[in-house]
């Protein structure tokens, strides 16, 4: 059924009638001459061409001009016919026979197959001027990316150039392998965490320490070093450190002070030819202008105390013998002064080296060749015991992890209140040298005992002179770890002052 108020539909066979002739004189006496039609197709402009001809159905209405042509094409505007070929179709167009309605200057449009030709052109010209400028705002946004990569890679490359890197200590060694066949080759029998892990089978796994340098002559102080072997049967070693003459002389050279040093490590890891041990020597001997023996003693505990202490009484007394003149060793026999013998040390170090100073004043004819201890330098020593002295910790835990640290250490052999490892029970005005220097860390766990030997060294009688030196808020031989720090190159001034005095 056709819609209301659409024209009625016609055969193709019967020819529309003609327009009333009252009607045709009254509004148009003529037929008005086609507009120029615009160049489409031909299918198009056949169609076109046909709507215009004097031969073309037009009906005139009150109102309104209806054309048509076989149902294809139809244009309806109230108040007058106009069907401009060359304006462009503002609306959708169908298939034949379907009709779309865009309101436009009041003007419905009834668009069939032939009329949209106009509308296909318009389409294809404004899809290529958009795909040509969507091509550009991608070429756009293609340049744009690129160039914000760019500088993300010159920032990345800039941060890499000038940012300091800060080195990190490298991971320990991971466990070696151990014996399959055996099951006690995986069984922990003592964990001395953060410097070795024992096992049931005998197997030792040291976690630090290990590393090893050689000697030769130092790029930044000039320092000669050169390993020397004391006793080749029990592998007793140590390393020699010559500081350069001042300005280049070679004659007449003055002897210097001898420093024999002993590292720390809790009896258990570190070495004489480890880097860091190297890297202070060259330093102190450097500074101090000292022929310096950094002394390479066996470990616990593969050799339990009092393995450490035998070996570095055999090493003080080799270099007493060199430097009075009956040794081979030339840098001690030629530039050492005996008079000015210091001993020293760090930690477990700094224990060996009071201990090496009670001998020598205990033990019948002391050093050999009469050789007597100028001086005493002892860096954040290890002592302890068993009842806690002012200022040092109560922790239970933490009192009994140190004492069966050093069983572990010495075997069982000795108790922590023996004076090798607890000083406060020696008889210390027995201590043979004039001088002493203790040097402490705020932070450190063994800083309470440090002062309470120098307190207990004054009041003992003992007829020397003591002095100390404290670096508050630091830990345990933080100056090994930091030798740059403002607080360590303080703290080494403190030691080479302390050498260099007469």
């Amino acid at each position: 059924m056709p819609s209301p108020g659409s024209p009625p539909r016609t055969s193709s066979s019967t020819a529309p009638p003609a327009p009333p002739a009252s009607l045709s004189a009254s509004t148009s006496p003529a037929t008005p001459s086609p507009p120029s039609i615009r160049r489409c197709p031909s299918s198009c402009t056949s169609t076109a061409a046909a709507l215009w001809s004097t031969r073309s159905p037009l009906r005139r209405t009150t109102g309104e001009w209806v054309a048509r042509l076989g149902g294809v094409v139809g244009v309806r505007r109230r108040g007058a016919c106009v069907l401009p070929p060359q304006a462009g179709v503002r609306g959708v167009v169908g298939t034949d026979g379907q009709a779309g309605r865009l309101p436009w200057r009041k003007t419905e449009w009834i668009v069939g197959a032939g009329a949209y030709c106009n509308f296909s052109t318009q389409l294809f010209s404004w899809w290529r001027i958009m795909v040509a400028k969507s091509r550009r705002q991608v070429a756009k946004l293609a340049l744009l990316a690129l160039a914000l990569l760019l500088l993300l890679l010159a920032a990345t490359l800039l941060c890499v150039l000038l940012i300091p890197r800060h080195r990190r200590k490298p991971l320990p060694p991971g466990p070696p392998p151990g014996n399959a066949s055996n099951p006690d080759d995986s069984i922990v029998a003592f964990d001395f965490s953060p410097y070795l892990i024992m096992y049931k089978s005998g197997r030792v796994h040291r976690l630090d320490g290990t590393a090893r340098c050689a000697a030769g002559v130092d790029g930044d102080t000039g320092v000669a070093s050169k390993d020397v072997v004391i006793d080749a049967g029990t592998g007793l070693a140590a390393r020699l450190y010559l500081p350069p003459a001042p300005g280049g002389k070679t004659k007449d050279l003055a002897r210097l002070p001898v420093l024999v040093f002993y590292h720390g490590g809790a009896f258990v890891i570190e070495s004489a030819f480890t880097p860091l041990y190297h890297a202070y020597l060259n330093a102190v001997s450097a500074k101090a202008r000292v022929v310096a023996v950094s002394v390479e003693y066996r470990l616990a505990p593969e050799h339990r105390l009092p393995a450490a202490y035998d070996d570095s009484w055999r090493a003080l007394n080799w270099v007493a013998r060199n430097a009075a003149g009956s040794g081979p060793e030339p840098w001690l026999r030629d530039r050492g002064n005996l008079s000015r013998l210091f001993v020293a040390g760090d930690s477990a170090g700094a224990n060996i080296a009071h201990n090496m100073a009670m001998r020598a004043g205990t033990e019948e004819g002391g050093l050999d060749g009469g050789a007597a201890i100028a001086g005493l330098l002892l860096l954040d020593p290890y002592f302890w015991g068993k009842k806690p002295v002012a200022g040092e910790t109560t922790d239970r835990a933490t009192r009994r992890q140190y004492e069966a640290t050093w069983s572990f250490i010495c075997g069982g052999r000795y108790g922590i209140d023996d004076p090798l490892v607890n000083p406060l029970s020696a008889e210390l005005r027995r201590l043979a040298c004039s001088r002493v220097a203790v040097t402490t860390s705020g932070l450190d766990d063994f800083r309470p005992r440090g002062l309470a030997y120098a307190a207990a060294l004054r009041n003992s009688g003992w007829g020397g002179e003591v002095e100390q030196y404290e670096t508050p808020g630091e830990r345990h031989v933080y100056f090994l770890d930091r030798p740059k720090d403002p607080n360590s190159v303080k703290e080494l001034a403190f030691v080479t002052g302390f050498l260099s005095r007469e």
